[in-house]
């Protein structure tokens, strides 16, 4: 791990599980980011199918960690648009991260919005269902 990294972990004062440290570790070592898939086989040093990736046990707790990281504090960045996580604590990594997280919130600002003003069902269902109407 390089000093850049330890003194983070200093700054945030967070104590990490055992699979946080791994998935910390993985990606402090590679710099460029790292795939879900790479993240499981280095973790768990196992490689698995990509095509059972998010059915898969193992993939969801690496993705389980990744968020438990970023809850306490540490820069995890990951794009929407484009697969992979890094560590990145520049100031640019800030902004990307700050946008990437206010896209997500506005997208479920809007879905709020959307099942706000949702038709209301009744609370009685016809012996006949019906389709609800879009207008």
């Amino acid at each position: 791990m390089t000093e850049v990294y330890e003194q983070l972990l200093k700054e945030l004062k967070v104590e990490l599980n055992d699979l946080e440290k791994s998935v910390f570790n993985a990606l402090s070592k590679n710099p460029d980011g790292l795939t879900r898939p790479q993240l499981v086989a280095i973790v768990f040093r196992e490689v698995r199918p990509a095509r059972v990736m998010n059915n898969d046990t193992k993939d969801r707790k690496v993705r389980k960690a990744i968020e438990s990281l970023r809850q306490k504090g540490v820069p995890i960045l990951s794009t929407s648009g484009k697969a992979g996580y890094r560590l990145d604590v520049s100031e640019k990594g800030k902004r990307a991260m700050l946008a990437e997280l206010i896209s997500r919130r506005n997208k479920i600002d809007l879905l709020i919005a959307k099942i706000k003003n949702m038709k209301s069902i009744p609370s009685e269902i016809p012996a006949q269902a019906q389709q609800l109407e879009l207008k």
